[in-house]
Parts: structure tokens; C-alpha cells; sequence
């Protein structure tokens, strides 16, 4: 789930992230702990994976640049195909919030929430049925990111059709998380009238140019779709 302009200190939010970081942190020092049974990896040699700061949590991404450093894997791609996907043996979900809670508790913040990349089979091991999003539209979801290299055309239709029948945002996404995959930054934006309605609906301020744009304008030339 995506959330936009919400106010970072409510204090349902601050509770959720708080308890969903912490259930994360255990979950992978657990999956680490069997990796490291069969492969040369340490919890440290993970840790130091982390170059976004201090407040970043650990996740199955830095296991999978630790398999590459380590030189189980020549990418990180590869690596979430292996031993870090989820149908590995290795692998433990995160018991993580509801889609139903997330949107309850950014809404009551006062943010915008768009489902991400809700049509990608690699990653999802059960896509989102039109009523299920549906019941999400009902209980205040905002939007869809459709343009989205994961999302093959026959999703990108059947949510495109969704987001018109029920006047829903349209974004996209690079879902750039360093260089360790082939997505590109940059890639699959999101127009720049779209911006601005998540910024409108929003609570949080946010000055620059998005809001002086004019209509029809993107917010790099045309979007780059994949």
C-alpha cells in the first residue's frame, strides 16, 4: 500500500509503523539465522547492507545484497528469485497490519492511499480480486498504481478499467530501490495533474513546482512506460 501526504505524527500511524518495524526486525534476524545454516552470510554482514541510515529496517532486500556480496548471487534480482523470494524454504512473512488497517489508519490522518503495483504476479502471491477493491474504494482507497514494469498489459487494462468505473487516482512507479534490479529511476511516472490531486487531498504541505505546473504537463516530459 502507498500512502501520501498523511501527518506523520498521528499517533496511529507512529503505533502502526512502530509495531510493523519491529515484527519486521524479528522475522528477518529469524530468516537470516536459517540462511546462514546453508550459506555464508552473517547478521552483521547484512547490517552493513543498510546504506540508507540509521532508522532504515533491515529486510529481505539487505539479505539479498549480503547473497550477492558474499557471491551467492551476481544480483540482487537474482537473489529474490532464490533464496530470498517468497516460495524459498527460507522465507517467513512479516506479520504486518491489514490493507483494511492501513487505509483506515492513513485516512484517519489524513493521507491518500493508493494500492501498489496490484497487478504484479511475481510478487504477489494472490492478486487483489475486483471485489476486494471494491471494499477498499468503499472504506475511502483513493487509487491504483498501474503503470508499473510488473504489471502486465491485461492487469494494466483490468485496473484502468476499475479506476475509471469508480473515478479512482491513477499513479505509477519505478519502484527503484537501488541498483541491484533492472527498474530504472525515473521510470513509469506518475502525471503531474495526478500529483496534485494527491497533494490537494492530503494534509501534509508540500511546496514546489508540481503545484505551479500547468495542466496536462508530466513531471519529466512524457512518462517512460515499461
Amino acid at each position: 500500500m502507498l500512502a501520501f501526504q498523511y501527518d506523520p505524527d498521528n499517533a496511529q500511524i507512529r503505533e502502526m509503523f512502530a509495531n510493523t518495524r519491529a515484527a519486521r526486525l524479528r522475522r528477518t534476524k529469524r530468516m537470516v539465522e536459517h540462511i546462514a545454516e546453508d550459506y555464508p552470510i552473517t547478521w552483521h554482514s547484512v547490517q552493513v547492507q543498510a546504506h540508507e541510515g540509521m532508522r532504515t529496517t533491515i529486510g529481505r532486500p539487505h539479505i539479498a545484497d549480503a547473497l550477492v556480496a558474499a557471491g551467492v548471487y551476481r544480483t540482487r534480482s537474482e537473489a529474490f528469485a532464490g533464496v530470498v523470494s517468497t516460495s524459498s524454504k527460507y522465507y517467513i512473512p512479516t506479520p504486518s497490519p491489514t490493507t483494511h488497517d492501513v487505509v483506515a489508519a492513513v485516512k484517519a490522518a489524513g493521507g491518500v492511499t493508493v494500492i501498489a503495483h496490484a497487478g504484479d504476479l511475481s510478487r504477489n502471491r494472490r492478486l487483489l480480486s475486483d471485489g476486494q477493491i471494491e471494499s477498499l474504494i468503499a472504506e475511502g482507497l483513493d487509487g491504483l498504481e498501474v503503470w508499473h514494469r510488473g504489471n502486465p498489459p491485461q492487469q494494466r487494462e483490468r485496473l484502468l478499467a476499475i479506476a475509471s468505473a469508480h473515478d479512482l487516482l491513477v499513479t505509477g512507479g519505478s519502484d527503484w530501490h537501488g541498483k541491484g534490479k533492472p527498474n530504472e529511476l525515473g521510470e513509469n511516472l506518475t502525471d503531474a495533474d495526478t500529483v496534485r490531486e494527491i497533494v490537494r487531498r492530503g494534509v501534509l504541505p508540500l511546496f514546489g513546482a508540481y503545484m505551479k505546473m500547468p495542466a496536462g504537463n508530466f513531471a519529466n516530459g512524457h512518462p517512460k512506460r515499461t
